[in-house]
């Protein structure tokens, strides 16, 4: 419970105010804070829309912010409040707190679940299709070109079979990790499942920049990884679909590209192919 004027000065708090703001007593909550928008709110801008709302409104309900606690440490709260006002004058705030982190975090973590693998911290195919049709539109406006890079790993299944399911989930993780390094910051790089991953090359000016691309990746997964101990080396097979060439829409570049990738595992592994209609036959 708090009671503040139109100063940003906290007139009163009860004992849980305080215990939830870090501070052991509300007589060194009141001492210490004397800016409530600038110590108080994470971005000052809430308090102030707070304090508007309760000046128009009367009551607000459930506002939830960001707020400092004394150790420097952020939690969300959600306010209900109301303006106080005497002989029709505005005098002040009063209200509730209710601490709600716990739940933000919790929302936050479905939300990074609904659109993130939760192993390699990678966009997941959902993301992945959102962000290939914003750069198809695009590609289709300015008239260039997207390559699709469909990889798998070559005999993952082996390190799985022989060094178990946990190491092969840490050599995935590295697996990511090292994709990233080797990509461009506008790229996506996603894992649809297991240890496939695609890469969406935007802005492709020569279909050769695909394959350099390619190579580049190949390169980087052969170059070795440890995981607890075991040195490992994986190859990898990867499929190459273009825009326009082998398809207009997301959903058949994925496809042909796939088809591209198993083409590439049936040749050998370890190299690449570009996606040819004949293997849809």
């Amino acid at each position: 419970i708090f009671q503040s004027d139109l100063s940003g000065h906290y007139l009163g708090v009860n004992p849980e105010m305080a215990r939830m703001l870090g501070y052991d007593s509300p007589q060194e909550l009141l001492t210490s804070v004397t800016d409530i928008s600038r110590q108080v709110y994470v971005d000052p801008k809430s308090g102030q829309a707070l304090q508007l709302l309760m000046e128009e409104q009367g009551v607000v309900q459930n506002f939830e912010c960001q707020v400092h606690r004394k150790d420097g440490s952020k939690i969300w709260i959600s306010v209900t409040g109301r303006a106080v006002s005497k002989d029709g004058v505005l005098i002040g705030y009063e209200g509730t707190n209710v601490d709600i982190t716990n739940r933000k975090v919790a929302e936050e973590r479905v939300q990074f679940l609904a659109y993130y693998d939760a192993l390699t911290g990678l966009p997941n195919r959902t993301l992945l299709q959102d962000r290939l049709a914003k750069a198809l539109a695009c590609a289709r406006r300015q008239k260039h070109k997207i390559a699709l890079l469909f990889l798998d790993l070559d005999r993952f299944k082996d390190i799985n079979d022989s060094l178990g399911h946990s190491v092969g989930d840490l050599l995935l993780q590295e697996v990511a990790e090292r994709l990233r390094k080797f990509t461009r910051e506008q790229d996506t790089v996603a894992r649809l499942s297991g240890d496939e991953f695609l890469i969406t090359l935007t802005h492709v000016k020569d279909v050769s920049d695909a394959a350099v691309a390619a190579k580049r990746l190949m390169d980087a997964m052969t170059a070795g990884f440890v995981v607890q101990g075991h040195s490992l080396n994986v190859s990898s097979s990867i499929g190459i679909s273009i825009f326009p060439d082998h398809g207009a829409d997301g959903e058949t570049l994925i496809k042909n590209a796939d088809s591209a990738m198993y083409s590439a595992k049936n040749n050998g592994r370890n190299n690449f192919r570009f996606f040819i209609e004949d293997m849809n036959a």
